[in-house]
């Protein structure tokens, strides 16, 4: 008998292989949440916009926007967030190191 569980996506998944046909087997890593976050509120988004394009509860949101917040990698204005200067700067980084890691063999 197959295990039935829930996913971001489509709520209903089977062995570990979402209805939608997305493969739900592995949990993101924070560096791809913060990654996500940064990169939907580049021109600015309300929160609930990012909850749901980046896939997290209201808990989870608040707490990744708190420490990007106090790292100063996004601001909020009039309710809508936005990536900073070097919310920005950290995106362009961490695009080179991913092409750097898929160079290597």
């Amino acid at each position: 008998m197959g295990v039935v569980g829930i996913c971001g996506y489509c709520f209903i998944c089977f062995n570990n292989i979402c209805i939608m046909g997305v493969w739900v087997s592995h949990r993101r890593v924070r560096h791809d949440i913060i990654m996500e976050i940064l990169k939907i509120a580049r021109k600015g988004a309300k929160k609930t916009n990012i909850m749901f394009k980046a896939r997290l509860s209201h808990f989870q949101l608040e707490k990744y926007l708190s420490a990007l917040e106090k790292g100063n990698f996004i601001v909020e204005e009039s309710r809508v967030w936005k990536t900073t200067e070097n919310g920005l700067i950290v995106i362009e980084a961490c695009k080179m190191c991913q092409q750097l890691v898929e160079e290597i063999p």
